[in-house]
């Protein structure tokens, strides 16, 4: 492996290795002219400059360690691996062609007929896999997925700076599993088997309209419109439809145990925003969670014990449950309403109540009115004002004892 610094002369390629034995090996330098492996041929660099097509096709292999191309490069029914190389267009691989991306970036990257794979690598524009292609995505980042009919791509993230920025727009096969703090920031659509994985600390932002969409929830889903998925399944996770414009949210078969997480006006606490929740069946043993925050409400201390104050916030969880309907209405969804200290999964509890249906499958909290105020009942806890109280009893009480005591 040398130094070199090579022209292309007219239409020629700087570089071809053509046929089984041929072998071309450089380092560095600048290499001006198109770059092609064929029929077996091999070509390898490292920290070489291309400026040029980068062309794999008939069983040949080319492998760049670092540098970069000026253009894109095609694994057209042979094999390109990159480690670390700033690929300024395109990486495609097709004709049944192999792409392998470790690090470095691409404009895009494309599977035509063919598979690829990235590694952390940064993806300015699309990940596409079309016409039987696929696609591995191992962390990174990149723009969206598409996908075509017969053709997959399966994206797994488990970094904090790892991400898709854009929609997944499938007619195939997707499956996503995000996890450490990544993220995905986009739309679910087409009509093919997605599967999403949102992983605990991890967020999806974004809304679906593709009804084969199956949800696994640890982390959270920020819902930004009208949704519909076939399934969720709940392992403690948050589905925030804080937002007014959250939409319905349409889930088709539900499992596990889902917090559901709404706003509501802080001047009138029984105006809730965000749209209505539908499951339409559930496995046994299901549990919803739905939670407010306490803004506008008086829900600690004692005059939480009023009737107005208590009686608000009782309308208040029964108007929140108003917000989820379930279809089958069989029992097998359990929940508790409860209302926060703020709006997040894990904020503290300060009143809980348990979650009912009515007959329409229409959740409910039923309670009774209260009619008079409690009896406020002093307790363990004592306020500054029945300290200071009991401290000057207390001081009055040791003079007299003295005065007493002197006679």
């Amino acid at each position: 492996m040398w130094p070199s610094d090579i022209t292309a002369e007219g239409e020629k390629n700087a570089l071809h290795a053509d046929g089984d034995g041929s072998i071309i090996s450089l380092k560095d330098g600048t290499i001006s002219g198109g770059v092609l492996a064929e029929n077996k041929g091999r070509i390898s660099t490292a920290g070489a400059v291309l400026n040029g097509a980068v062309t794999a096709s008939k069983e040949g292999t080319i492998s760049l360690d670092g540098g970069s191309t000026s253009e894109g490069i095609t694994a057209d029914g042979g094999t390109i691996y990159t480690a670390g190389t700033d690929v300024k267009g395109e990486a495609l691989a097709k004709a049944k062609g192999t792409l392998s991306m470790t690090g470095g970036s691409a404009g895009a990257v494309t599977a035509d007929s063919g598979s690829a794979s990235t590694d952390g690598t940064s993806v300015d524009g699309i990940l596409s896999a079309k016409n039987g292609g696929s696609i591995t995505m191992n962390n990174g980042s990149a723009k969206g997925l598409s996908i075509d009919k017969d053709s997959a791509i399966t994206a797994k993230l488990d970094k904090k700076d790892a991400s898709i920025q854009g929609d997944v727009a499938n007619e195939g096969t997707a499956s996503l599993t995000l996890g450490g703090g990544a993220s995905w920031t986009g739309d679910s659509t087409g009509s093919g088997k997605t599967d999403a994985s949102i992983g605990e600390g991890s967020t999806w932002t974004g809304r679906s309209t593709n009804g084969n969409t199956t949800v696994e929830l640890a982390g959270t889903w920020k819902q930004t419109g009208d949704s519909i998925i076939a399934s969720l399944t709940g392992r403690n996770g948050t589905l925030d439809k804080t937002s007014e414009t959250s939409g319905d949210t349409t889930i088709g078969h539900a499992a596990g145990t889902l917090n559901l997480l709404y706003s509501h006006n802080a001047e009138d606490p029984t105006t809730f925003y965000g749209g209505d929740t539908t499951i339409g069946t559930a496995d046994s043993g299901t549990k919803v969670n739905m939670v407010t925050d306490s803004r506008g409400l008086t829900v600690s201390g004692n005059r939480a014990r009023w009737a107005n104050y208590r009686n608000q916030a009782s309308e208040t969880l029964n108007r929140m449950a108003h917000k989820l309907h379930y279809t089958a209405n069989d029992g097998n969804i359990k929940g508790t309403l409860k209302i926060a200290e703020g709006l997040t999964g894990s904020s503290a509890s300060l009143r809980a109540e348990n979650l009912t249906f009515d007959e329409t499958g229409t959740g409910s909290y039923v309670y009774d009115p209260v009619k008079d105020d409690l009896t406020i009942e002093y307790g363990s806890e004592e306020t500054q004002m029945m300290k200071g109280t009991k401290s000057a009893l207390l001081g009055v009480s040791m003079v007299w004892r003295s005065n007493n005591n002197d006679l």
